[in-house]
């Protein structure tokens, strides 16, 4: 399996480590969010550490120019940042400078290349609507990986959309912005995930956890810039 690499000596999400000057008037961190989506494991690589995230950011943020992302994935071991592709309608693409791409419609993850176990296309126009219309809601997305055989699989899930609590977060590039927490909960194919959202008043996704697949699992996803 192909492993995501560094860019340069990457950057970090400055929400991941939950930095602010009051933690109690702050949202909980994406990093935070990662971490409940994954079972410790014996022998597994070193957990990127929020003190590590936090001090890379400027380094990011130099280094690529335009819409920028960075992600923590493979149980909280690998943290990459992507810089923007292209952009098509509500569609952008991120890149890394190895080649590894992520799709994202409005800042929900779409597609990936090169991440191993790919996520090969999907429908989520509902749960996009609902989520960075901080709506609460039924919707049914369907999700695309590869069989043995090279052939893509659909998976339909049946979602239910909430409304959290609003809460404060502080982004890399816009400061303080004030957010609500979207949870995600889908089920379909055997399989159970929950995806949480934070998301601005103008339909921003800053940050997010979300499940790539049943090999992956989780990543985490935040927006350097926009």
């Amino acid at each position: 399996m192909r492993k995501m690499r560094w860019i340069g000596a990457l950057a970090a999400l400055a929400v991941m480590a939950g930095c602010s000057n009051d933690p109690a008037r702050q949202g909980p961190g994406l990093l935070q969010m990662a971490v409940q989506s994954v079972t410790a494991k014996r022998g597994k690589p070193q957990e990127v550490t929020p003190a590590q995230v936090a001090a890379l950011i400027p380094v990011a943020l130099q280094r690529i120019r335009g819409s920028a992302i960075m992600i923590l994935l493979r149980d909280n071991t690998q943290l990459a940042a992507l810089g923007e592709q292209e952009t098509r309608g509500p569609w952008r693409t991120y890149l890394t400078t190895e080649g590894q791409t992520l799709v994202l419609r409005r800042g929900m993850l779409a597609e990936t290349r090169g991440v191993g176990f790919d996520l090969m296309s999907s429908e989520i126009t509902q749960s996009t609507a609902l989520v960075t219309g901080r709506r609460a809601g039924q919707a049914v997305r369907v999700m695309r990986w590869l069989n043995g055989e090279n052939d893509e699989v659909p998976t339909r899930f049946d979602c239910r959309i909430s409304r959290d609590k609003a809460e404060p977060i502080q982004t890399a590039t816009a400061g303080t912005v004030g957010a609500v927490r979207m949870v995600e909960i889908c089920r379909g194919g055997g399989q159970t995930f929950t995806n949480i959202y934070q998301v601005a008043g103008d339909g921003t996704i800053w940050n997010s956890r979300q499940w790539m697949g049943p090999e992956i699992g989780y990543i985490a996803i935040q927006l350097l810039r926009r």
